[in-house]
């Protein structure tokens, strides 16, 4: 074991810090040999087999390449349970993990026997979706993406943690709901592409070269367009009274209350996130 941690300090010290190659190497330790955090600490000259080794050293060779460790594993942890990731959905961040708890704090009067009807929009790998409906028995809970891997892997991970999702294929920027639609949708939310063009020269390469580009970015000429389309989706889907939570780009907080203010929305509060930046806007029909 000593001789693969000497190996993942040599060719990742310039990626990252000492205590994350710990870490990282702990973490492919347990994940591809078996060995847990006791044995990583107590045990360091310990013998892996040569086939388990070859593995552990392929991973760190795509973790020098900047490839993201999730991927690597092919899970992450997001409020307490574990998903499926792969390059095609976007790597769950840990403020997203945020917007769910504030649906969670206001719908935790609900009573036990109240129906909610909850769509989460540009659903990526279910992540919302399923940990809202794993959290709390929603009546009806749906995703929509519009692309076909990630709807793949968002019914993947619903079966995995064994919950009730609809995935629904599914374009935002298109969609016009029918007439038997209207007025039917208790909470609306949704973590959509806020990223601007020109922000990827600030971004890791971790980031831009992996992750998928459509659940990421938007054009620096519109840069609320995703925000336009969930404000018109939700004057027509919520019904009066209806909440929509929506993740925001700090950047253009006030310009994104402003979309949902210029529409028939009451109530339209920024929240910060633990960083201190505007995140996180609820607004209610």
């Amino acid at each position: 074991m000593r001789q693969f941690t000497t190996f993942a300090k040599i060719h990742l010290s310039s990626i990252y810090s000492g205590q994350e190659i710990s870490h990282i190497s702990r973490l492919l330790l347990e994940k591809i040999a078996g060995i847990d955090g006791i044995r990583f600490y107590s045990d360091k000259d310990m013998k892996i087999p040569e086939t388990t080794a070859i593995k552990l050293r392929e991973a760190v060779e795509r973790l020098e390449k900047h490839e993201p460790l999730q991927y690597i594993l092919g899970e992450t942890e997001f409020s307490g349970l574990i998903f499926h990731v792969e390059p095609g959905v976007l790597i769950p961040r840990p403020e997203t993990e945020e917007l769910v708890e504030i649906v969670l704090k206001d719908t935790s009067a609900y009573p036990a026997t109240k129906e909610v009807q909850v769509i989460d929009l540009c659903s990526g790998s279910g992540c919302i979706a399923i940990t809202l409906a794993k959290r709390r028995p929603f009546s009806n809970v749906e995703g929509w993406d519009i692309s076909g891997e990630a709807l793949r892997i968002s019914r993947q991970n619903a079966q995995s943690l064994n919950v009730s999702v609809k995935f629904i294929e599914r374009d935002v920027l298109s969609f016009i709901p029918s007439d038997n639609q209207i007025g039917t949708i208790d909470l609306m939310v949704s973590n959509p592409p806020y990223v601007c063009l020109s922000e990827q020269q600030m971004m890791e390469p971790k980031v831009l070269d992996f992750e998928p580009h459509v659940a990421l970015f938007v054009e620096d000429t519109n840069p609320l367009i995703f925000y336009g389309r969930l404000a018109f989706l939700g004057e027509r889907l919520l019904k009066i009274g209806g909440c929509l939570y929506v993740e925001i780009n700090s950047r253009f907080g006030k310009e994104t209350a402003q979309v949902f203010e210029a529409c028939t929305f009451s109530e339209v509060t920024i929240f910060k996130d633990m960083s201190g930046h505007d995140r996180f806007i609820r607004a209610t029909r």
